[in-house]
């Protein structure tokens, strides 16, 4: 695309001006987005609790998950041998979780936990949502919760009952349309203002470091809803 003549010079303006809406409109929306996937990624380790899993993958509702920031944990409420009781709506009801994490065992699972919901008590079990994130609360049974109950558990829990692959290729996709858009800006602001040969050189440069750049932070953000 050429800018030198005056028509072309003309437009210049307009495009600039288009892209930047775009880019702004984008990067609000990819912000916004990542906060949510921040939301429901798991809880922070000082947790005794990092997700909870209600139902079995292999039970015939299937199993809806939940980030552990979305527990309202209370340590001063626990009473041996749980060091934390943590809180949630559930289909209009309370469950609450007792939990305690054995942090001198070196086996992640050396924990234990128990619920109640809806006036019974459930059992629970800690384990791994993947390899490398642990002190999942499951409660195997769905709690009583019927098929369309659990649909829509899993609908308002969204990004974590996901699979794997929508933050794996997602993760890609956004580093390439950053990259594409900030470049593209970049050579948009510049063209006529700097050497054609550095301007294009230095936009060869940066491309991947903006590439890497954002599928590094993409990585970091979604960790933990994938192996």
């Amino acid at each position: 695309m050429r800018f030198e003549g005056s028509e072309n010079g003309m437009k210049r303006p307009f495009y600039q001006k288009r892209l930047f809406i775009i880019s702004i409109i984008y990067f609000t929306g990819l912000a916004i987005v990542g906060l949510l996937i921040f939301r429901a990624s798991p809880g922070p380790k000082s947790q005794e609790i990092l997700g909870v899993g209600i139902g079995d993958w292999r039970g015939e509702n299937g199993i809806a998950l939940f980030s552990g920031r979305r527990l309202a944990c209370d340590k001063t409420a626990a009473s041996p041998p749980f060091t934390t009781v943590c809180q949630i709506d559930i289909a209009g009801k309370p469950l609450q979780i007792h939990a305690a994490r054995n942090r001198t065992s070196i086996s992640p699972l050396d924990n234990s936990c128990t619920a109640f919901y809806d006036g019974k008590t459930w059992p629970c079990r800690i384990g791994s949502r993947h390899v490398h994130v642990h002190w999942f609360a499951y409660i195997e049974e769905p709690l009583g919760l019927s098929n369309s109950e659990m649909n829509a558990l899993r609908r308002h829990y969204f990004f974590e009952n996901l699979g794997e692959e929508p933050f794996l290729y997602g993760g890609v996709i956004t580093a390439v349309i950053n990259a594409i858009l900030i470049i593209a800006n970049y050579l948009l602001w510049f063209w006529g203002k700097m050497k054609r040969r550095v301007l294009l050189l230095t936009a060869v440069v940066i491309l991947p470091i903006i590439f890497y750049g954002s599928l590094i932070i993409t990585v970091l953000l979604t960790n933990g809803f994938w192996d």
